[in-house]
């Protein structure tokens, strides 16, 4: 009972209290740290991409880290400054700083240890979990074997094989082998024989791809893309082609992290994320969100969105598995602390994991291997996420404090992001933007939101209050393709 007033009390917590005691707070967009051994012109890519993105960090003055941001991540930050009220800022290249901002908090996206470090070289402090803390638990290599180690009831990892790089085919090829004979075992021929890779330092579908057996082809989908998928005659050329896809993404820099994780490829009846903030040694949570995906077979995750079962046998899922989920993950989180040698109640920060829920075929599997179907992990993101900053910049916009309980009643209200909304060709970027921002004017007065996140072709929003009626004056703009 004690502890569940803590977190109730916890739950008008500033998240970016620390940083408000400081003139300005610094944010550090570094998408690019999730993928370490993607390559360093990755990295900037995609630091110069998702830099649009702007939700921490809690002063009025917020100065941002990044070389050379373009035109269109500097118009996209003035508009988040006109919504929010922040006076946002380019702080200069962090080697020139020489202690200007020395004691400042910044926020990164991810702090790695090497993320950590740097930032502490030039006197800032750094808000986040602990950097060893996040290394082990991004690392998809590191982060299983950990799972496995601990034994945390509720908290499992599928079937799984590590491989090096550039010794895949051989390394997997048994495994492949070993499950094929287990769903022979089982009496299952009906099951497809498949594997999901991903490089040790993937994030989400990029890094990661699958194979598996498709009638008499088989079937290789990267990035979770469906619509990118190749089919081949046999086992040993699809895995061949795994393995220069792995070494172009995630695995391009072997020197960094060479290994691949090979988990069995599931019949999945959904997977819902859930993300918690972790402070004073309790974990505070958010509940299930859900995944959109492009189509029903693919995994590529296109947007969040609040949960909503789409199917009876989730909801039930969900009634008897969501609070329980919640625990074991609490109680995980706080194992590893315990196993890195770190106090719980000394870090905080945000922190993700991806749960999946077996469909009807691997239910049935799990019951002739004389085993309970239950949820298993698909990974650990300690960091922001796309849903948990998508909160975050929507409690902004609102001019609302930003605190657990805020958080709460955003998600319980409607929220959703879309990483994509299609605009018509014949719509130019400047109209569309303009559009919706006139409509999130309109509608923001009645407690509904239409917020862009990233200022592309097909930009990136985040919807939140009434769904349904933001959804149908979106349609009324008749700008969409």
């Amino acid at each position: 009972m004690g502890g569940f007033f803590m977190v109730d009390n916890l739950l008008d917590t500033y998240f970016f209290q620390n940083s408000g005691q400081h003139q300005i707070g610094i944010c550090h967009p570094n998408v690019g740290d999730v993928f370490s051994a993607g390559g360093a012109k990755f990295n900037r890519d995609i630091n110069a991409h998702y830099g649009q993105r702007l939700s921490a960090a809690d002063n009025s003055k917020i100065g941002v880290i990044m070389d050379n941001p373009s035109s269109n991540v500097l118009t996209q930050w003035e508009y988040i400054s006109a919504i929010t009220g922040k006076d946002i800022f380019v702080l200069p290249p962090l080697k020139t700083l020489n202690g200007d901002y020395s004691g400042a908090y910044v926020v990164s996206y991810i702090n790695t240890t090497s993320v950590e470090n740097q930032m502490k070289e030039h006197g800032l402090k750094v808000w986040g979990l602990p950097g060893r803390l996040v290394d082990i638990l991004k690392n998809k290599a590191d982060c299983h074997a950990l799972i496995e180690k601990l034994q945390i009831p509720g908290f499992k990892v599928p079937d799984y094989q590590i491989a090096h790089v550039d010794r895949l085919v051989a390394e997997i090829s048994p495994f492949v082998d070993k499950i094929r004979a287990n769903y022979q075992s089982a009496n299952m021929p009906e099951y497809a024989v498949g594997v999901m890779l991903r490089g040790a330092e993937s994030g989400g579908n990029y890094g990661a791809c699958f194979v598996r057996e498709e009638g008499q082809a088989i079937k290789f989908v990267p990035n979770g893309e469906t619509v990118d998928a190749q089919y081949y005659s046999n086992w040993t050329e699809a895995l061949h082609t795994a393995q220069s896809y792995l070494k172009s993404t995630s695995s391009a820099d072997t020197t960094i992290e060479p290994r691949v994780v090979a988990s069995r490829f599931m019949d999945l009846a959904d997977s819902p994320g859930m993300s918690s903030f972790m402070t004073h040694g309790q974990t505070i949570h958010f509940g299930w969100n859900g995944q959109i995906t492009s189509d029903k077979e693919s995994s590529a995750c296109i947007g969040t969105s609040s949960y909503q079962p789409q199917a009876s046998e989730l909801k039930t899922w969900q009634d008897k598995q969501e609070h329980s989920s919640e625990d074991s993950f609490a109680n995980f989180l706080t194992a590893a602390c315990q196993n890195q040698g770190i106090d719980p109640a000394s870090i905080y920060g945000f922190t993700n994991v991806d749960w999946m829920v077996p469909g009807k075929l691997e239910v049935a599997y799990q019951h002739r291997i004389g085993q309970k179907a239950s949820l298993t992990v698909a990974e650990i993101n300690p960091r922001l996420t796309s849903w948990t900053d998508a909160l975050l910049l929507v409690a902004a916009a609102n001019r609302q404090p930003r605190t657990p309980r805020v958080l709460q009643q955003i998600i319980k209200t409607g929220v959703q992001s879309i990483d994509k909304y299609p605009l018509s060709p014949d719509i130019s970027i400047e109209n569309g933007l303009a559009r919706l921002q006139a409509l999130d004017q309109l509608l923001k007065d009645q407690g509904t939101r239409i917020i862009i996140r990233m200022r592309d072709k097909n930009p990136g929003l985040v919807i939140s209050g009434n769904l349904e009626l933001a959804h149908s004056r979106l349609a009324e703009l008749k700008i969409a393709a």
